[in-house]
C-alpha cells in the first residue's frame, strides 16, 4: 500500500489498534478498506468494497465453471457412444 498509507491509518485513532498485526484495526489485509474510509469516507468504502464483492464473485463463478467443465468431455463421449449403439 505504502507508508502514506501506514502513517495515515496508524497515526489516526479510529483505525489505529497497537494489539492487531500490522496496527491496524482488522489487520494488514484491512489496509485498503480501511485506507478507502480514511481518504474518501462512505462513497469510497462502498465502492472498494463493491470491488472486493465483485471479485470473489467472480473467482467463485470461475471455478464454478471450471469445475462443471472438467466433466463436460466424459459427458460428451458418452452420449456419442450412446447415440452409435442405436
Amino acid at each position: 500500500m505504502g507508508f502514506g498509507a501506514i502513517v495515515l491509518l496508524t497515526a489516526n485513532p479510529e483505525f489505529a489498534d497497537p494489539s492487531a498485526t500490522g496496527g491496524i484495526i482488522g489487520g494488514q489485509n484491512m489496509a485498503a478498506v480501511n485506507l478507502a474510509k480514511a481518504v474518501g469516507g462512505n462513497l469510497l468504502l462502498g465502492f472498494i468494497s463493491a470491488v472486493a464483492f465483485a471479485t470473489i464473485s467472480a473467482v467463485v463463478s470461475g471455478l464454478t465453471l471450471a469445475g462443471a467443465l472438467g466433466d463436460f468431455p466424459r459427458l460428451v463421449r458418452q452420449c456419442v457412444r450412446a447415440r452409435q449403439r442405436r
